[in-house]
């Protein structure tokens, strides 16, 4: 088995036969389409998020308006999945 913590490395091996990898399918700008296959997962793996910031000093205001975005409940009008 090996580690990487890059999704860069990741496809590297797996373009020299090191094995295969679960990575964010946004590497297909990073592949090479004649040396790694890229499977869209079935059905679409989702998992929650969460916003950190610092507890010790209050963020700017640009990123309270940011946070509150982010952490909103879905209104009347909003996109549903």
């Amino acid at each position: 088995m090996v580690e990487t913590r890059t999704q860069q490395t990741i496809c590297r091996l797996v373009a020299l036969g090191v094995g295969v990898s679960v990575v964010d399918p946004m590497v297909d700008s990073m592949i090479d389409p004649q040396k790694v296959a890229l499977r869209p997962l079935r059905p679409a793996v989702t998992w929650d998020l969460a916003v950190i910031h610092s507890s010790v000093t209050k963020p700017p205001l640009v990123a309270q308006d940011f946070i509150n975005l982010l952490v909103r409940e879905p209104g009347p009008g909003d996109a549903k999945e």
